[in-house]
C-alpha cells in the first residue's frame, strides 16, 4: 500500500523532487558516448553542465520515454520522496505543464551558463538528425541579443565543430531570428513576443505543422509555468498550440518556482547553494542587524557599502541594484536616491547620470539597452533600479550590492531567486570569490532567512511534536487564570496642560552605526559595515512652521486656542533657546525635531484620565496538557551550528514521514553535528518524537536528562515550546530611563519527579547572565508559582512547583540535588547572582 500523505514542498530537499532520467539509451537511436569530447569542450569541462546536457538528450531521444508523463510515472514508482509528496503518480502528472510531450526543465543557478547547455543540446539533436530546426525563445530583447551573440561565437569555433561525430544531420547550423522564414538547419533565437505577432514575424510560416521535427528551448522558463505579465501567459499556450504540434521542449531557469512551489518536471539541477560553495558564482551575504529608521540612513549605509565594494573589488566599478514592486515605486525611489547622491557626487546632474531605472515602461526603453554596457568603466551608471519580475536576463557582472526596497519584492522563493540571481555572476578575471551583499530590511530578517535558506537548498526541516510513546505518558500542568478586577479608583478629569517654559533637546552629532551581514550559506560567517551616519538637519524656520501648522489643525478640529497662545515668535524662541543651551545653532536634527513636535503635541486637549480602573489578578487554575503543545520546527542545516536534536529508535515512527526523512538525512551529514541518538529508549522520558534544543545551555541540560541516574529520579519531562504553551508574565525596563513594559516568557523545561509530587520548572541561561531582564523573569516566575502552590494547597493537592534559573556551571550541583531529593532548598550560582 502506497503512502498517500501529501506534504508541503517546503518540507523537502528540492533534490528529492527532481525526476530521474534513466541512464539506459537505445543504441540504435543514440550513442551518447560519441559526443563525450564535444560535450566536455562545449561546456568547458563544467561537470554540472555536462550532467544537464546528458539528462536532457537521454530524455528527448534516448528511446526510453514517449512523454513526460511516462518519465513522471517511472520516477514516482522509484522514489519514496515523490510518493510522500504526491498521493498518486497521476497527481504528479497533473502538475506537469506538458505531460503529453517530451518536455522537461533544467534548474541551473543564474550565472552558471545555461546558454552553453542550450547550445550543446541543440547541436547534438541537429547533428543526429533528430530535429530539423531549433526555436530558442526568451522573454526580452536584451536576452535575445545576448543569446545570439553567445551562439554565434560558439558556432564559429571550428575546433568545437570538429569534435562532433559524423552523422546525417546538420553539423554547423545557422543562427537567425524570425524576421524571415526559418529553414531546416537553422537555429532561430527570438523574443517570445514575436510568437504573438501576426505581422513582422515568420514564426507561424516557419513552424506551423513542423513541431514533430522542431526542438523548442525556453529560456527563463518560470514565465512558462507562472507568467507575471498578461502577454507572457500566451507563452505556454504557444508551446502547446496544436497548430504547431511541438514535440520536444526544454525549459531552463535559475528560478524553478511557481511562487513557492518547485517545478514538477525538472530533470537536472545545479542549485545556487552548490554554485556558491564551488565558487562558480559570488558568495551571498544578507542583512542580519541594522538600526536604520529612515531611507536617509539606509541611503548612507548603502553608499558606504557601495564605496567599500569599490575598494574591495578594484579595478572593477561597483554596481548596486535596488528592486521595487512597481514602476511607480521605482521612479519614486530613483528621485529620492538622486537627491541623496547629489550631495556627494557634485550635483544633481552627475547623480542622475549614475542612476538607471529599468522597467517595462516605454519611457525606460532606452535604459534597457544601456544594460549591456553598465559594467564598463566609462559608463557613469553605478545604481540600477529595477522592478522585481523584470530582473532576469542581464549579463551584468559587477553587481556587489542588492537592495530589495519593498518586502513584496522579496517575499517568495521565485523573487528571492531572481533578486539573488542579479548579483551572482562572477566578473571575468576575478581572483578570490567575490561577495554580493543583500541589504534587506532588518524587520524581514526571519522571513528572509527562511526563504533564502530554502532557495539555497537548506530547507529540510524536522519537528518536535507531541507523541504517544510506549513508555511515557503525557501530563498536565497547572496554569493561572487571570481576570481584570475593579480597583475602585474612579476616572478623573485631567488638568489643563502645563504651560511650556522650555524644551529639552539632545546633543546633535554624527555617529557611527554598525550594520551586520550574515552569509547565506554559513551562519557563522558575518561581515560588518561601520557607517558614519550624518543626521538630517532641518532649518529652525521649517520646524517652527511645522509646529504652527499642527497647532492650527488641532484648533480647527477642537475650537482650541493653541495657535494664539503660542504665536510664531514664542515657538521660535523656545526652540532657539533649547539649541543655545546645548551650544547649537542654525539647524535641528531629525531626533530633536521629533522631541520638539512631541513637546508641543503634549498641549493637545484631553478631558479625562482613564486611571487604574482595573487590575489583573489570578483567580483560578486551569490545566494545560503536554499533548496539546504546539509543534516546534527547525532546519536540519542548523545541526552544524546551534540546533540540537535528540532521538531514539522510536523517533522515526512517532513523527511524520518527513520527520523520519529529515532524521535520515541528518544522520548522513559528514561533518560534526549536534545530533544525538539515545541508545536506551527507557531513558527517553519525554512524550515527544524528538527533542529540539537551541544553543549550548539547552543542549547540555538535555544531555544530562538522559543520564541514567538523572532519568531514574524523574518520571516525565518536556522541553517546552518557546511560545504559546505555558506563559509567565513579567515587567521590565529596557533602560533605567525607559517606561516599564509588560511581556511574557515560556520556561524551557518542566520536570516531574519520580514521586510525582514535585514539578521543577527550569529556565536555562548562559553562565553569568545576571541581566536586569533575567532578574525580572526570575522574580515573576517565583511569584507565579507561589500563587499556583497556594491554590493547589487550598484544593488539598499534594503537588508543589519550584522554579530554577540555571547556567551550565550549575548543572552538576542541580542534578546532584535532584538525585538526592534536596532541591527544595537548592539555589544555583546564577540564582545567587540574580538575587
Amino acid at each position: 500500500m502506497k503512502l498517500s500523505t501529501k506534504l508541503s514542498v517546503d518540507r523537502f530537499s528540492v533534490d528529492q523532487l527532481v525526476l530521474r532520467v534513466s541512464e539506459s539509451v537505445d543504441p540504435s537511436k543514440l550513442d551518447l558516448g560519441d559526443y563525450e569530447e564535444f560535450i566536455e569542450a562545449a561546456t568547458q569541462n563544467r561537470t554540472f553542465q555536462q550532467e544537464a546536457v546528458g539528462a536532457a538528450v537521454r530524455f528527448l531521444v534516448g528511446g526510453e520515454y514517449g512523454s513526460t508523463a511516462d518519465l513522471a510515472r517511472q520516477s514516482w514508482e522509484a522514489s519514496q520522496d515523490l510518493q510522500r509528496r504526491y498521493p498518486t503518480a497521476e497527481a504528479l502528472v497533473e502538475r506537469l505543464p506538458f505531460p503529453d510531450k517530451l518536455a522537461c526543465s533544467l534548474d541551473l543557478a543564474t550565472g552558471t551558463g545555461k546558454s552553453y547547455v542550450y547550445h550543446a543540446i541543440a547541436r547534438i539533436l541537429l547533428n543526429e538528425g533528430s530535429v530539423d530546426r531549433v526555436l530558442l525563445l526568451c522573454p526580452s530583447l536584451t536576452i535575445e541579443q545576448g543569446l545570439a551573440s553567445k551562439f554565434g561565437a560558439l558556432l564559429a569555433d571550428g575546433d568545437l565543430t570538429d569534435l562532433l561525430p559524423e552523422r546525417d544531420g546538420v553539423a554547423v547550423p545557422e543562427v537567425v531570428d524570425a524576421g524571415s522564414t526559418v529553414k531546416e538547419g537553422q537555429i532561430c533565437i527570438e523574443n517570445i513576443h514575436a510568437t504573438y505577432a501576426r505581422t513582422g514575424s515568420a514564426i507561424e510560416d516557419s513552424f506551423a505543422g513542423q513541431g514533430e521535427r522542431t526542438l523548442v528551448l525556453s529560456d527563463e522558463a518560470h514565465h512558462v509555468h507562472s507568467p507575471s505579465e498578461s502577454k507572457l501567459k500566451l507563452w505556454k499556450q504557444f508551446v502547446d498550440d496544436p497548430e504547431y504540434g511541438f514535440r520536444y521542449h526544454i525549459g531552463g531557469s535559475g528560478t524553478c518556482y511557481v511562487k513557492n512551489e518547485y517545478f514538477a518536471d525538472v530533470v537536472s539541477r545545479y542549485p545556487i547553494r552548490q554554485a556558491i560553495d564551488e565558487g562558480w558564482v559570488k558568495a551571498v551575504f544578507y542583512l542580519d542587524k541594522d538600526s536604520s529608521t529612515t531611507d536617509e540612513e539606509r541611503f548612507q549605509k548603502l553608499r558606504a557599502q557601495h564605496e567599500k565594494n569599490r575598494t574591495r573589488n578594484k579595478p572593477l566599478k561597483p554596481l548596486t541594484i535596488a528592486v521595487t514592486q512597481s514602476i511607480k515605486a521605482a521612479e519614486e525611489l530613483a528621485e529620492r536616491l538622486v537627491d541623496f547622491l547629489a550631495e556627494h557626487v557634485g550635483g544633481r546632474e552627475q547623480a542622475a547620470a549614475q542612476v538607471l531605472v529599468v522597467t517595462s515602461a516605454d519611457r525606460h526603453k532606452a535604459n534597457v539597452t544601456k544594460l549591456g554596457s553598465v559594467d564598463a568603466a566609462d559608463s557613469p551608471v553605478e545604481w540600477i533600479i529595477s522592478v522585481a519580475m523584470l530582473s532576469e536576463g542581464w549579463d551584468v557582472q559587477n553587481v556587489f550590492q542588492i537592495y530589495p526596497h519593498e518586502k513584496r519584492a522579496f517575499n517568495s522563493k521565485l523573487l528571492v531567486s531572481q533578486v539573488l540571481g542579479r548579483g551572482l555572476r562572477r566578473p571575468v578575471g576575478a581572483g578570490a570569490q567575490p561577495v554580493v551583499h543583500v541589504f534587506n530590511h532588518e524587520k524581514w530578517g526571519p522571513e528572509i532567512e527562511e526563504l533564502v535558506a530554502e532557495v539555497l537548498d537548506v530547507e529540510t526541516t524536522i519537528s518536535q511534536r507531541p507523541a504517544e510513546r510506549s513508555l511515557v505518558d503525557h501530563f498536565e500542568l497547572d496554569q493561572l487564570v487571570y481576570e481584570d478586577l475593579p480597583t475602585g479608583i474612579e476616572a478623573a478629569a485631567v488638568d489643563a496642560p502645563v504651560d511650556i517654559e522650555k524644551i529639552n533637546l539632545k546633543p546633535q552629532s554624527d555617529h557611527d552605526e554598525t550594520t551586520v551581514f550574515v552569509s547565506a550559506t554559513d551562519a557563522a560567517k558575518v561581515d560588518k559595515l561601520t557607517t558614519r551616519v550624518v543626521d538630517r538637519r532641518y532649518p529652525v524656520a521649517e520646524v517652527v512652521a511645522d509646529v504652527r501648522r499642527r497647532m492650527r489643525d488641532h484648533d480647527k478640529a477642537t475650537d482650541g486656542t493653541l495657535a494664539a497662545t503660542y504665536p510664531k515668535k514664542r515657538v521660535e524662541e523656545l526652540i532657539v533657546g533649547a539649541l543655545e543651551r546645548l551650544k547649537l545653532e542654525g539647524e535641528v536634527s531629525q531626533e530633536n525635531r521629533q522631541l520638539i513636535l512631541s513637546a508641543f503635541g503634549s498641549l493637545r486637549r484631553r478631558t479625562t484620565r482613564a486611571g487604574a480602573e482595573l487590575t489583573r489578578e489570578a483567580v483560578d487554575l486551569k490545566t494545560v496538557s503536554t499533548a496539546h503543545m504546539r509543534v516546534v520546527t527547525s532546519r536540519v542545516s542548523g545541526l552544524t551550528s546551534h540546533l540540537g536534536v535528540f532521538h531514539d529508535s522510536e523517533s522515526p515512527k512517532l513523527g511524520t514521514p518527513e520527520d523520519a526523512a529529515a532524521l535520515k538525512k541528518a544522520e548522513q551529514i559528514s561533518v560534526p553535528t549536534w545530533l544525538r541518538k539515545v541508545p536506551n529508549t527507557y531513558l527517553f522520558k519525554s512524550p515527544v518524537n524528538v527533542v529540539l534544543t537551541s544553543y549550548r545551555p539547552e543542549f547540555l541540560f538535555v544531555e544530562r536528562l538522559f543520564e541514567e541516574g538523572n532519568a531514574k529520579a524523574l518520571g516525565r519531562w518536556i522541553k517546552s515550546p518557546d511560545v504559546g504553551f505555558y506563559k509567565i508574565q513579567f515587567a521590565f525596563k529596557k533602560s533605567p530611563t525607559s517606561k516599564r513594559k509588560v511581556a511574557e516568557f515560556n520556561p524551557d523545561f518542566f520536570l516531574v519527579t519520580a514521586e510525582a509530587d514535585r514539578i521543577l520548572v527550569v529556565e536555562t541561561k548562559m553562565d553569568g547572565d545576571a541581566s536586569p531582564l533575567n532578574i525580572e523573569k526570575r522574580a515573576a516566575a517565583i511569584e507565579h508559582f507561589k500563587i499556583v502552590n497556594e491554590m493547589l494547597e487550598k484544593r488539598g493537592q499534594d503537588l508543589h512547583y519550584r522554579f530554577h534559573m540555571l547556567g551550565p556551571e550549575d548543572y552538576d550541583s542541580f542534578f546532584g540535588a535532584l538525585r538526592e531529593g534536596k532541591l527544595d532548598h537548592y539555589v544555583s550560582g546564577l540564582e545567587g547572582a540574580l538575587s
